[in-house]
């Protein structure tokens, strides 16, 4: 396999990156209040992307549904009667709402 320069790396990221957020809001909603391991992998995943400075947008569209990137986990809902998401997920996410 021929070594990639530099612009074909980025490219490459480029694409990768449109094709994540485009995903995302797809896998959130997919995710959203299952009772299975879904919800958990979405979640993580999402807070790694937020992390990295990846722009989502809750649900994939300008304005949220319901102001979360995160899916909530209907597992959690039964045995808790919540939805259990990471503090430190939502203390990132209430940072990049705000804009901090």
């Amino acid at each position: 396999m021929k070594k990639k320069t530099y612009k074909e790396i980025l490219k490459e990221n480029e694409i990768l990156t449109e094709a994540v957020i485009d995903f995302h809001y797809m896998a959130r909603r997919y995710a959203d209040g299952r009772m299975t391991y879904a919800a958990n992998i979405v979640n993580d995943h999402t807070y790694k992307l937020l992390q990295m400075g990846i722009v989502l947008s809750p649900d994939g569209f300008e304005e949220s549904l319901d102001g979360t990137f995160f899916a909530h986990d209907g597992q959690e809902n039964i045995e808790r009667n919540c939805f259990c998401i990471p503090k430190h997920f939502l203390e990132l996410e209430k940072e990049i709402l705000n804009g901090d």
